[in-house]
């Protein structure tokens, strides 16, 4: 079956956490965001992967260097009445 992830602020991460997406990780600057994003695109189980603003700008770079096909990555903008923006 596959799964979900988050990549994201500590309040975000908890809020998707607590709403049954276990696999939802708390970064606070664009170190962290890198090393688990590296360690969620490995993960062959993981089919949609959602972030935060912050988070989709830090990672951008990667995105663009690596022709490798990428799951679903949906960036998550909590000032924007909680809607999601797809990015394929």
């Amino acid at each position: 079956m596959s799964k979900i992830a988050l990549i994201g602020d500590r309040a975000t991460s908890t809020y998707f956490k607590v709403s049954g997406i276990t696999n939802s990780f708390a970064v606070r600057g664009r170190d962290d965001a890198e090393k688990i994003f590296r360690q969620v695109h490995s993960d062959e189980s993981i089919s949609l992967v959602m972030v935060t603003e912050p988070v989709f700008k830090w990672i951008q770079p990667i995105l663009e260097r690596t022709r490798k096909e990428f799951p679903w990555l949906f960036r998550y903008r909590r000032e924007a009445h909680r809607r999601l923006r797809l990015t394929p």
